[in-house]
């Protein structure tokens, strides 16, 4: 592999690597907290960026400074990559507490006890809530008191999601 696409292709190999061991340290320490999962992929990302990146620029034989310049860029260029990852995996996390918020801006402003965010969102209010705004876009369709697929697109989403997860978890 020549030098330069080594220097190009460096920080995209430091992201799978980051994937990978995000991957791995969930499956192996499942005790572990999500940000220091998240730290430590982003830390085995970083040691392959610069690694890399080192070797493309001893053999591409560039000077001190130009060889420095690269190495920020590729860090830099890394880490916009892996905030960008850090925010695709956050989205789901997140999703609750705006939820959350939400729901106690909106319609509490009193304040709310812990009991009664226990009711709200217990699996059973969660479930209501979800089939019902499934039903009004048009994703289900209710008849007979049975649900059935309307649109199908969000089945499609589904099945992406099914190939993802099996990529990342193996068999089901």
């Amino acid at each position: 592999m020549s030098a330069q696409l080594s220097m190009v292709g460096a920080p995209f190999l430091a992201l799978a690597s980051n994937i990978f061991f995000h991957v791995l340290l969930c499956r192996m320490v499942p005790s572990g907290t999500l940000v220091r999962h998240l730290a430590t992929a982003f830390a085995a990302g970083v040691f392959v960026v610069i690694a890399v990146s080192t070797g493309a620029v001893q053999s591409m034989c560039a000077d001190k400074l130009d060889g420095i310049g690269l190495m920020v860029l590729n860090v830099l260029t890394y880490t916009g990559l892996a905030f960008g990852y850090l925010n695709l995996v956050n989205l789901n996390v997140t999703s609750l507490r705006i939820r959350l918020i939400r729901e106690l801006f909106d319609r509490h402003p009193a304040g709310i006890s812990r009991e009664e965010i226990a009711e709200i969102y217990s699996a059973r209010e969660i479930v209501k809530r979800r089939l019902e705004r499934l039903r009004r876009s048009g994703d289900l369709v209710l008849e007979d008191d049975r649900y059935h697929i309307g649109r199908r697109n969000v089945l499609l989403i589904a099945r992406v999601f099914d190939v993802l997860a099996f990529l990342v978890r193996g068999a089901p």
